[in-house]
């Protein structure tokens, strides 16, 4: 019997939403802005990576600098964001648009807690769709959400790629994983990981599907508008993204002094060194709702290019630790509960210290590695021992 969420969850999510509608009628800017005047760009027929014409819409909505808050995400996210251009209140695309990835980033998390405990809920208390709202306590979800950031998709296709590469459906899983490319880089560990398993297992389905999904994404793309490749072409090479600090590449650059946009690369050259022996260590007895939790977080530890928000995508980490805990022990212990607190409390903290690194990025990835890397010296066969969770039998 399904348990349905009682009155006091569905009180949880009309508050939730009541937040939502106030903040929306503040005309909130970052990061949504970008999404929006790229889109009444594109829908209007003109170049939505236009750095001029993206500034003039974002000034009519009184946007305070004097340079633009462009997209960065390739043609292929651009049908994502396109219904954006087909509405005319900036208030209401933006509630519309922020509901759409709560509730995005909720049934993500209850996808991946099933995925790792299948046979009882990680929170018996709960039904499955209220399970999903733990997902309000992680705080780079809670500021995903609120800034109307497009990474929540990245969440998503990483649950679908996993849900179906579970019940062997290999070009499905591949079509879902397709809509984690609209930010390739966050997740540039698992691409890898993708290609070597696809040649090691000579199964090419779940690849092929991924190539299918990207090229109707950058298809549809491009009947919405046939120069868009040609214009982001010329948008990367405006050095427009060599401006912003991100990661732990921006970190280094900021901390040094060093302009030079390529350091930023030393951090994923550090996560290919790591993923070789990984590789070598696990290939023989790979298997995905195993790997991809450690995969994950050294991927978005080691990116080139992200932000904190990025770090959504470790909800799917965050649910196979708390599985784990619960199909172990058969509840999540306190102490694990007061680590994810401090933290949680720290990530904020670091948001408004005053040093311009910023030091909130490294803090929940390098939290939940070191939880991982626990929970496999437990168990050195598996990055997480699933114990009696049938789909790791697969």
């Amino acid at each position: 019997m399904v348990k349905r969420m009682d009155p006091g969850r569905w009180g949880l999510v009309a508050c939730l939403g009541i937040m939502l509608v106030g903040y929306a009628w503040t005309r909130p800017a970052y990061d949504f802005v970008e999404y929006w005047s790229s889109a009444q760009e594109l829908m209007a027929g003109r170049n939505p990576y236009s750095l001029e014409g993206t500034l003039r819409v974002e000034k009519a909505l009184g946007w305070p600098q004097s340079y633009s808050w462009t997209m960065m995400n390739p043609p292929w996210a651009l049908p994502f964001v396109a219904p954006l251009g087909l509405f005319h209140s900036y208030r209401l695309a933006y509630f519309l648009w922020a509901s759409m990835l709560a509730v995005l980033i909720c049934l993500a998390m209850a996808a991946a807690l099933k995925l790792y405990s299948p046979d009882r809920p990680v929170f018996p208390s709960e039904s499955f769709l209220s399970q999903g709202l733990v997902a309000c306590t992680f705080v780079p979800a809670i500021l995903s959400v609120g800034f109307g950031q497009v990474n929540s998709l990245l969440l998503v296709g990483l649950a679908g790629f996993l849900w179906f590469e579970n019940k062997q459906r290999y070009a499905l899983a591949g079509a879902c994983l397709a809509i984690a490319s609209v930010k390739p880089q966050i997740l540039f560990l698992v691409w890898l990981a993708l290609v070597l398993e696809s040649l090691r297992k000579r199964r090419w389905q779940t690849i092929a599907g991924s190539a299918a999904g990207v090229l109707a994404l950058a298809a549809i793309a491009l009947t919405m508008r046939p120069r868009v490749f040609f214009e982001y072409s010329q948008f990367a090479r405006s050095g427009y993204g060599s401006r912003f600090f991100p990661a732990l590449g921006g970190m280094i650059r900021l901390a040094t002094g060093n302009h030079n946009f390529l350091i930023q690369f030393l951090a994923p050259a550090a996560g290919l060194v790591w993923f070789g022996f990984y590789w070598r260590r696990h290939r023989d007895n790979w298997n995905w709702l195993e790997r991809i939790p450690v995969l994950v977080t050294v991927s978005v530890l080691t990116t080139a290019y992200g932000w904190m928000l990025d770090q959504v995508i470790l909800l799917i980490p965050i649910a196979a630790i708390a599985a784990h805990y619960r199909n172990a022990e058969g509840e999540i212990p306190r102490r694990a509960i007061v680590g994810y607190t401090i933290a949680g409390v720290a990530i904020v903290a670091a948001l408004f210290a005053p040093s311009k690194i910023p030091l909130s990025f490294p803090i929940a990835p390098l939290a939940v590695l070191w939880s991982l890397s626990g929970l496999e010296a437990e168990n050195p066969e598996k990055a997480i021992p699933a114990l009696d969770n049938p789909l790791c039998k697969i």
